[in-house]
């Protein structure tokens, strides 16, 4: 009898264990790769450099990633502007991709009325 009874008590650590290991498991999101058409070359503000540049949006949602691939017109149009809407002292400074990054995402989650951007990625970033 005392054995069953250790073995049961065994069975019932493991099987709490088993289920609190469980439960801290964080679930990971499924990430999107939204490309906005490929390159964007444009010139900044009061300036004739341009930039070239290329992207991937960050999206963890299915719903708004279909959004924006329905929209690339008009995604692609935001990022134009952020990048047109800058000078050449702001492209020149250090943390530039960070602020473009920022403005972007700003842009394209107040123009779709949510959050569709989690983040950006730059594949390619030329001033010239």
């Amino acid at each position: 009898m005392r054995n069953i009874f250790i073995i049961l008590l065994v069975i019932a650590i493991s099987i709490g264990s088993a289920y609190v290991g469980y439960s801290f498991v964080q679930r990971k999101e499924a990430i999107y790769a939204y490309t906005p058409g490929g390159q964007f070359i444009t010139n900044i503000k009061d300036n004739t450099c341009l930039i070239k540049t290329d992207l991937v949006i960050e999206v963890t949602d299915r719903a708004k990633y279909k959004k924006l691939n329905d929209s690339t017109y008009k995604v692609r149009d935001l990022i134009i502007n952020v990048l047109r809407s800058k000078t050449y002292d702001e492209m020149m400074n250090p943390s530039i991709q960070e602020t473009l990054k920022t403005q972007i995402i700003g842009r394209i989650n107040e123009e779709f009325n949510l959050n569709a951007a989690d983040n950006i990625y730059f594949n390619e970033f030329v001033l010239q």
